[in-house]
């Protein structure tokens, strides 16, 4: 280790107590930004099943990989939820009620999107199918 790295650290220590811009240490943290991350392409996979996965996916495989996909994305999306509700919480709902919430409307937000894919596949000349649009298009993932 280099001889100057616990100086660094030390201003490191000061900047952190003088400008702020950590999450909540010694308390509860804001949700995470990499988690939500992670969790946006897990939902993506499940809206789209093989579109964002890096194996080939098999028609059979698709009712197990579903159940495991959801109930990752659960425990997952409660997790994050709850650490929201720490600060902000929503009268009369629980992070297990929000979190379920969300999930029973995938099937119409998954409609709502292909509409989606389907518009900006009509509107731009440029796209070559639909598939292109769901994988290259970040409309689709925002």
């Amino acid at each position: 280790m280099d001889k100057r790295l616990p100086n660094l650290v030390d201003k490191l220590l000061v900047s952190y107590r003088d400008c702020g811009g950590i999450n909540h240490i010694d308390g509860t943290n804001l949700p995470s930004k990499k988690a939500n991350g992670r969790l946006t392409e897990d939902m993506l996979e499940l809206l789209f099943p093989g579109f964002h996965a890096e194996a080939c996916i098999h028609a059979k495989e698709v009712p197990a990989l579903t159940l495991r996909t959801l109930t990752d994305l659960e425990f997952r999306l409660e997790r994050e939820i709850s650490k929201a509700l720490q600060h902000r919480p929503v009268e009369g709902k629980t992070a297990n009620q929000l979190t379920m919430d969300f999930l029973e409307a995938l099937p119409e937000i998954r409609h709502i999107l292909q509409t989606d894919v389907e518009a900006t596949f009509q509107g731009d000349p440029a796209a070559q199918n639909t598939d292109e649009v769901m994988v290259a298009y970040p409309g689709i993932e925002a």
